[in-house]
């Protein structure tokens, strides 16, 4: 008989591959479970956020007499409270992509909300409102900003202050006082520019100040914030004067932002606003950005990961699947992030998508969750990490144009 002996170098290479496969993070189709949230019939504009507790807060709004109300609810233990209002009223700007909201931080419930402020298209205030008593009342709204102008305020995202600050929250929104007012202008690419502002509050809710973020923003493409070890951490589209629309990120370090730095130099050329802003998540010191470009004419969603709060990125990955709508979210654990965005699919149908990332630059498949109308109407997907389960929002949109807020959990 001839004994055949592997060589060592092959055996060690087949224990590291056998090693690296067990260690290889799950990536099974996820199921999509819907979860009946109480939202009615012609609802749209969801927003996501976890609780202090731990439960889920989700907040929509809802067509209300004449107007429209700003509805919200928690799903804890397997269920969902009843819907309550935050806030109604028949003069609001009510867009697809400029979402009012309601979230918890440090006893206070936060709503804010978008009212017309002149007979311009775009003039409206941001508005905002505070509870300390769980939602039972809420304190009379007042504008986030100070100009007094009938000027375009919106694309608001939101972040809880650290004690070291007091506690409170903060507020980032677009900002058109130096726009020209609440007209077309600024969003057909000739106007003055649009800018980003921040306003604080303390922790009873009372605004503290308001500052200039960048001078120079895309018009009407929606913000995010996220906040990790290194303080919060905010992405949004610039706008250069070359009509470069690329993705920046700036930094709260000591009361001051940093300056702001693109993630990745995609020099997207568009002389108008393409209506699809970035996404970001942080869990520690790790950070991560998704975003649409259609830079060179090639449309495709990326991701960046940061190791340092967001003080640079590495090189973007491709995540979507050719044809992507975009509107993106992102979802971060400290194992893996989760891509969400809108893939074209057949006729005017769009397909909502997910992908896995980890660091190190490894992609999971590109998932189909659902599908809903590739039309404006659709709005954004939003999603939330509560109680250690992955929740998502999107407005259904039937064949008949009918929609509909729905929510589900990821398993």
């Amino acid at each position: 008989m001839i004994e055949v002996r592997r060589p060592r170098a092959t055996l060690a290479l087949l224990l590291a591959a056998a090693l690296l496969a067990a260690c290889a993070p799950p990536d099974s189709a996820p199921a999509l479970t819907d979860l009946a949230l109480p939202a009615a019939a012609g609802s749209l504009a969801p927003r996501l956020s976890a609780a202090p507790d731990g439960a889920l807060l989700a907040s929509w709004l809802e067509p209300d007499g004449a107007g429209h109300a700003l509805r919200y609810a928690r799903f804890a233990d397997g269920r969902w409270s009843a819907a309550a209002v935050a806030a109604r009223g028949d003069d609001w700007f009510v867009n697809w992509a400029d979402t009012p909201g309601v979230f918890a931080h440090g006893g206070l419930l936060v709503a804010h909300w978008l009212r017309k402020s002149g007979a311009s298209p775009y003039a409206y205030d941001l508005l905002v409102s505070v509870s300390a008593d769980g939602g039972a009342s809420w304190g009379a709204p007042r504008p986030a900003h100070g100009d007094g102008l009938a000027a375009e305020h919106g694309f608001a995202s939101w972040y809880p202050r650290g004690p070291e600050h007091g506690g409170g929250f903060g507020l980032v929104w677009l900002d058109g006082r130096a726009a020209g007012g609440g007209d077309h202008a600024a969003h057909d690419g000739h106007g003055g520019m649009m800018q980003i502002r921040h306003a604080w509050y303390d922790a009873a809710g009372a605004q503290q100040g308001e500052d200039l973020v960048d001078e120079s923003t895309c018009d009407c493409c929606p913000t995010d914030l996220a906040v990790g070890a290194a303080g919060p951490l905010l992405v949004y589209r610039d706008r250069t004067a070359e009509e470069l629309r690329d993705v920046y990120a700036t930094r709260l370090v000591d009361g001051a932002w940093t300056a702001p730095q693109v993630v990745h130099a995609d020099g997207w050329r568009m002389p108008g606003c393409p209506v699809n802003g970035p996404a970001v998540e942080a869990v520690g010191a790790r950070a991560a950005v998704a975003w649409f470009t259609a830079a060179g004419n090639a449309p495709q969603v990326a991701l960046a990961w940061s190791e340092d709060g967001g003080a640079s990125f590495g090189a973007p990955a491709r995540i979507d699947g050719g044809r992507p709508v975009g509107r993106v979210e992102l979802v971060l654990t400290e194992h893996e992030a989760l891509v969400i965005w809108l893939e074209q699919g057949t006729g005017s149908s769009a397909e909502l998508r997910l992908r896995r990332a980890w660091l190190g630059g490894r992609l999971g498949a590109n998932h189909l969750l659902g599908s809903t109308a590739a039309a404006r109407a659709s709005g954004f997907p939003r999603a939330a990490l509560a109680a250690g389960e992955v929740f998502l929002a999107w407005t259904d949109v039937g064949a008949d144009g009918a929609r509909q807020v729905k929510v589900g959990r990821l398993d």
